[in-house]
């Protein structure tokens, strides 16, 4: 996702499009955390849950 997170599959919400090849993943945790995705990431999201 980025390079300071690492990500639960199992407590990912919600995953929203982001302009510039971005994702943001929203978790499914008491603040309902949102976490904007590397650039560098993106092909490797859309693989991991088929997006």
């Amino acid at each position: 996702v980025h390079k300071s997170y690492l990500l639960n599959k199992n407590l990912l919400k919600e995953v929203k499009k982001h302009f510039n090849n971005r994702f943001v993943l929203v978790l499914d945790d008491y603040s309902q955390t949102k976490i904007l995705s590397g650039r560098s990431y993106y092909q490797a999201i859309r693989d991991l849950l088929d997006y």
